[in-house]
C-alpha cells in the first residue's frame, strides 16, 4: 500500500477533475431546464465548452491528466482492494464496479488527449448507438446488452442506498471537516449520490430495452437520456432535478478531494 499512499495527491486531483466535469455538465443541463438557453450536455460536451474558452484547448490535457488520477484510484480499488472491501460476493461486485468505472473514465481521459492533439473537442453523438450496434452484432449480443443494463441498475441501487443511508460518511475523515463542510458533505452525498444513481438506473433500463428489442437506437447515454426526459410531461422539472443532482455530486467529489480516506 506504500505505492497507494504516494499516489494520494493524484487521487485527490482526479476527484477534483471529475467534480469539475460533473458541475459543468449539471450547470449546462440545468440552464436548459430553466429556459436560459444552451444545450443539454454530457461530459464530452462540457469539455467542448472548456476548449472554446481562451487557452481552453490547453486546459483539456491537464483535465485528462487529472482524470487519470481518478482512474488510478479506481484501479487501486479494483486490483489492490485499496478500500479494504470484504472478500465475499459484495466485495467482488464492488471491485468489478470500480474496474468498470476506471475503464469508462480512462476512455474520457483518452478523449481529452485526442482532442488536444487534433486541436478541438468534437463529441461523438452516435458513440452509444454505435457501441450498442457492435454488441448486438456479437453472438449472444442481446444477452450481453441486457446484462450490462442489469449491471447499471445494480450500481444504481447501490448508489441510491449509499446516499440515502449516509453510508458514504464512512469513507471520510470527518474530524478534519468543519461544521460547514460536514453539512455540505451530508447534503451532497444524500442528494448527489441518489440522483446519479437514478441516472444510472435509467441508462440501464434503456440498455435492457435495447437488448430485448435488438434495437441499438434504444440505448441512451447521459445526453440522450436528458433530451428524452425533457420531452416528457413535467420534463423541465425532472431534468432540472437530475441536473441539480449532478451539481450536488460535483460538490461531493470536491469534498472527496479534500477529506476522503484513501489509505
Amino acid at each position: 500500500m506504500k505505492l497507494v499512499r504516494l499516489a494520494v495527491p493524484l487521487f485527490k486531483a482526479g476527484y477534483f477533475a471529475i467534480g469539475a466535469v460533473y458541475a459543468l455538465t449539471g450547470y449546462l443541463s440545468l440552464s436548459v431546464a430553466l429556459g436560459m438557453g444552451g444545450k443539454i450536455a454530457d461530459h464530452e460536451d462540457s469539455l467542448q465548452i472548456v476548449a472554446r474558452q481562451p487557452f481552453g484547448i490547453y486546459i483539456i490535457p491537464l483535465i485528462g491528466l487529472a482524470i487519470l488520477g481518478y482512474v488510478s484510484w479506481r484501479f487501486a480499488q479494483a486490483i489492490l482492494n485499496a478500500d479494504g472491501w470484504d472478500k465475499g460476493v459484495k466485495g467482488i461486485a464492488l471491485r468489478c464496479y470500480a474496474a468498470f468505472s476506471g475503464i469508462l473514465y480512462l476512455l474520457l481521459a483518452i478523449f481529452c488527449f485526442k482532442s488536444f492533439l487534433v486541436g478541438k473537442v468534437v463529441p461523438d453523438e452516435q458513440a452509444d448507438k454505435e457501441l450498442s450496434a457492435d454488441v448486438l452484432a456479437l453472438f449472444w449480443g442481446e444477452g450481453l446488452l441486457i446484462a450490462a443494463g442489469l449491471g447499471f441498475i445494480a450500481v444504481s441501487i447501490y448508489q441510491i442506498r449509499k446516499g440515502l443511508t449516509g453510508a458514504f460518511k464512512e469513507e471520510f475523515k470527518l474530524r478534519e471537516l468543519s461544521s460547514h463542510e460536514h453539512t455540505l458533505l451530508n447534503l451532497s452525498g444524500r442528494i448527489g449520490l441518489p440522483m446519479r444513481g437514478l441516472t444510472f438506473g435509467l441508462i440501464g433500463a434503456f440498455a435492457i430495452s435495447s437488448g430485448y428489442q435488438s434495437k441499438p437506437e434504444a440505448v441512451k447515454g447521459t445526453e440522450a437520456l436528458f433530451v428524452y426526459i425533457l420531452a416528457q410531461p413535467f420534463g423541465t422539472y425532472l431534468l432540472g432535478g437530475l441536473a441539480m443532482g449532478f451539481m450536488f455530486y460535483a460538490m461531493y467529489c470536491f469534498i472527496s478531494a479534500r477529506a476522503r480516506v484513501f489509505v
